[in-house]
């Protein structure tokens, strides 16, 4: 089991896994200066045990990325987990309780006339706590991400 399991009292195995292939991204927007940028990735609604879910991942004060996108292609961007510095504090609103979420990679490139982020993340459902429908709290996940990305 991950640590997220040890010294749980009464778990006798491992946490359910969270159904992250439910996340789909549609978009996503880079906004704010260099050494604060900001990146919002929405998602397309979801079902997660019966609640249909509308959320987007949330990443604030990003360091180190260039002025614009196009600054960013070809590059990549790699990130701390909380509570080491550099870190990319992010959440994920999902059952009325914001998640945190570290942005652990990301990477941009062109996609036609636009521009296509690449994401590495992971979310730590284990701080608020998130439930399945049979009352059993879902484990900690990583997930890669992929969307057309604007500013």
């Amino acid at each position: 089991p991950s640590p997220a399991h040890l010294g749980v009292p009464g778990r006798l195995g491992p946490m359910p896994r969270f159904p992250h292939e439910i996340l789909k991204p549609v978009s996503a927007t880079l906004s704010g200066p260099p050494d604060d940028r900001s990146l919002v990735v929405e998602l397309a609604p979801f079902d997660l045990d019966g609640d249909a879910i509308e959320t987007a991942f949330q990443f604030d004060a990003i360091p180190g990325l260039p002025e614009t996108l196009e600054a960013c292609v070809g590059r990549e961007f790699v990130f701390p987990t909380n509570p080491a510095p550099g870190a990319v504090d992010g959440s994920i609103c999902m059952a009325d309780a914001h998640h945190p979420a570290d942005l652990t990679r990301l990477t941009i490139d062109r996609d036609g006339s636009g521009f296509r982020a690449r994401l590495d993340c992971r979310v730590v459902l284990s701080f608020e706590g998130l439930q399945n429908a049979e009352d059993e709290d879902y484990d900690d996940f990583e997930v890669t991400l992929e969307t057309p990305i604007g500013e």
